[in-house]
């Protein structure tokens, strides 16, 4: 194989997977790659440094001060792929409370380094770990408008796997073939499935067992957080944000954090309408609620960062003898303003569920099930039940694309009048299998997630590099000639 570059996006503590990549790709004595990497903060700058070389990293958020007060701004920004205000809006902390100008220049100051580094650097392809907000937009941005393809990991949530979709919308690819083992593997997914043997943030079976081997990290102490958060506001003046000071209190104290959210809590848990399920009216549209700010909406749909649009666009296109039953997500309870559940209680046709109550169970009542992004929809799809996105995922194709506002009420109808068949729930199992592969990415610091123990583990690094290297070595193939791809 012709050697590649892969640049790598060095989001949160994704650069810790992508190291331990590095590492079995050396240990495997496999010279076909050479790697970058753009460090969005400068957490693990030093360490990239050391092991690819000062000129391999670029420093995002300190060298973008060389651009922020370049002359001309917008028309700089004349060949930008894409909409910049868009990628501003995919944001969850930074930039939100500057005002709109200095949003946009500190946007354009972004986009003029991550493209002078990718210029420099002139990789084959652009490996993210996540994209939660501008930095990753803007890179998958330039690497459009430069004609360089995008591997964005995704994870096919019940199904365990993970495979790399072209873009940050989690588009499957078209150009696989499905064979029949993919078609059997599907056929065992469902039955494990339909037994509840599965779950949203599920494990591939390959490596569900207790981790043998672990590529190592070092935890920096409370005093080494302390100083390198110092630094960082030194080196790095757009991360300046009440948000970012206050995300970084929580997660240095989550004593403070557990106290804060109780509290808040303890009043969001006591707006409802109904506390059951025989409450439930006969006829109704479900919406539970997604986790917010988070790049499952931020990154797909900003437009529905604010969930009342969603909400209000759903209910405007509901036929006038369904209702709309609204859940809040039970992890968002200490999160979510007061005043956003309260508002709610007055909008004509929506009804408040209590948080706890199995939100299957709700599911398996309602007509229809609708998200931006949510993996609800997919789990009444698997059902055989009415499912909608307002916002791309992998499986909203298998609703027949994303429901946009305009032409929600002829699609909720279509999807009332005809839901998916059995066989067609099966082919697009199949079409997942075809491109996906079983490894995982998380951080090695997220206890509260399932990824958390196996994020470095060596077989699963090791699955992650083969569908890597398998991923970069194909050559797409004309749809013709791959009829078994449809469903």
């Amino acid at each position: 194989m012709k050697k590649k570059h892969i640049l790598l996006h060095g989001f949160g503590s994704f650069p810790l997977n992508f190291k331990a990549l590095i590492e079995y790709a050396r240990e495997s004595g496999d010279d076909s790659i050479e790697w970058s990497i753009a460090c969005t903060t400068g957490h693990y700058v030093e360490t990239y440094k050391k092991l690819l070389g000062k000129e391999a990293v670029l420093y995002l958020h300190a060298d973008m001060k060389n651009y922020l007060h370049a002359p001309d701004l917008l028309e700089n920004l004349s060949n930008y792929s894409g909409n910049i205000y868009r990628n501003i809006e995919s944001e969850k902390r930074c930039t939100k409370h500057k005002k709109s100008m200095r949003q946009l220049r500190t946007a354009a100051a972004m986009y003029l380094s991550t493209k002078a580094f990718v210029k420099k650097r002139q990789p084959t392809h652009i490996l993210f770990g996540n994209i939660e907000g501008l930095d990753g937009m803007t890179l998958i941005s330039v690497g459009k408008e430069l004609g360089i393809p995008a591997l964005v990991p995704t994870h096919t949530r019940h199904l365990g796997e993970t495979f790399f979709s072209p873009d940050h919308l989690e588009t499957l690819p078209m150009d696989r073939a499905v064979t029949n083992a993919h078609r059997e593997k599907a056929a065992d997914f469902l039955q494990r499935y339909q037994n509840s043997e599965t779950r949203a943030a599920a494990l591939p079976v390959e490596i569900m067992q207790e981790p043998l081997e672990t590529y190592s990290f070092n935890s920096p102490s409370f005093l080494q957080r302390s100083l390198g958060f110092i630094k960082r506001l030194i080196d790095e003046p757009e991360m300046r944000e009440p948000d970012v000071f206050r995300a970084s209190l929580f997660i240095n104290f989550p004593a403070l954090a557990n106290l804060f959210w109780k509290t808040r809590g303890a009043l969001n848990k006591r707006i409802y309408d109904i506390s059951t399920i025989g409450q439930l009216p006969k006829r109704f549209a479900y919406y539970p609620l997604q986790y917010s700010p988070e790049s499952s909406i931020n990154t797909p749909a900003p437009y529905f960062v604010d969930q009342l649009r969603a909400i209000d666009a759903i209910r405007f296109a509901l036929p006038s003898d369904m209702l709309l039953v609204v859940k809040e997500h039970p992890s968002c309870i200490g999160l979510r303003p007061l005043h956003f559940l309260k508002s709610l209680q007055k909008k004509a046709g929506v009804i408040i569920a209590r948080y706890d109550i199995p939100s299957d169970l709700i599911q398996s009542k309602a007509a229809i099930t609708l998200s931006v992004t949510g993996t609800s929809t997919l789990e009444a799809f698997l059902k055989g039940s009415p499912a909608l996105t307002l916002g791309g995922t992998f499986f909203t194709d298998f609703f027949g694309g994303v429901a946009g506002t305009d032409s929600l009420s002829q699609r909720i109808q279509t999807a009332l009048d005809k839901p998916a068949s059995d066989e067609e729930i099966l082919e697009a199992l199949a079409r997942i299998y075809a491109v996906s592969a079983p490894f995982v990415l998380g951080s090695p610091f997220d206890k509260d997630s399932p990824f958390q123990k196996y994020a470095l583990n060596k077989i699963n690094i090791e699955n992650f590099y083969r569908h890597l290297i398998q991923e970069i070595k194909h050559e797409p193939h004309k749809e013709k000639e791959n009829e078994n791809v449809s469903i």
